[in-house]
């Protein structure tokens, strides 16, 4: 039988081992960083190339935050007046409801006059301009009729003088004082400083029209002739 031996290698004496630089030469291998997983060569990078960074400067993107910065900035400053604005006008307001007891209704407004003389008897001091004193003028409920109902004394007019002044005064208290003893109901009084208003709470029957006018200085020396008591 023939025997066949393999060969090592080109250029190789049998019996004797290849050295580094011949196994290199006959079995050449690729490196790990020039293969891709399948085996196909990686493109080198070209000499001289720089990696691919941000097209944006270090110097862009600072003044881009600066700006941002001063931006925010003038925000905060414009922010802090409106939000001391807002709780001057809450903080009041929440004071007064949380010192509210518990279950306190808020009271009604009131009716206008308007809405009264649509309801019931009203009456109403008023400057009698010629006649030189003041009067009491009433009025039913929806009516456009006003009937006298009381009047004062006549006034000296105009005032000359502060004892005029004070009779003038005196003489729409003495009015008032004769409405409310007769049963009426005093309300908001009108613009003038005499026009006194009135309501007649009752509607089970209409007001005496029929009143004595209560002089305040007559009631004072009756009350002194009693001796005070």
């Amino acid at each position: 039988m023939l025997a066949v031996w393999p060969e090592t290698g080109i250029g190789q004496d049998r019996g004797r081992s290849a050295s580094p630089e011949e196994l290199w030469q006959d079995y050449p291998l690729k490196p790990a960083d020039e293969a891709d997983a399948d085996g196909a060569p990686r493109e080198s990078q070209a000499a001289g190339s720089r990696p691919e960074t941000s097209s944006q400067r270090p110097e862009a993107v600072a003044d881009d935050e600066g700006g941002r910065g001063r931006m925010a900035l003038v925000v905060g400053l414009l922010a802090v007046p409106l939000v001391v604005l807002i709780a001057l006008q809450v903080l009041p307001d929440a004071r007064r409801r949380s010192r509210r007891p518990r279950g306190e209704a808020t009271a009604p407004a009131a009716p206008t006059w308007d809405a009264r003389r649509g309801s019931a008897w009203t009456a109403e001091i008023r400057w009698g301009g010629d006649a030189s004193r003041f009067r009491v003028l009433a009025s039913p409920p929806a009516g456009q009729e006003e009937l006298r109902m009381l009047e004062s004394r006549r006034l000296d007019w105009p005032p000359r003088s502060d004892a005029a002044v004070e009779s003038l005064v005196d003489a729409v208290a003495d009015l008032e004082r004769s409405v409310v003893a007769a049963g009426w109901q005093a309300v908001e009084p009108g613009s003038s400083w005499f026009a006194r208003r009135f309501v007649w709470p009752r509607t089970d029957r209409a007001p005496d029209l029929r009143l004595e006018r209560r002089d305040a200085a007559e009631e004072v020396r009756q009350w002194a002739n009693r001796g005070a008591g």
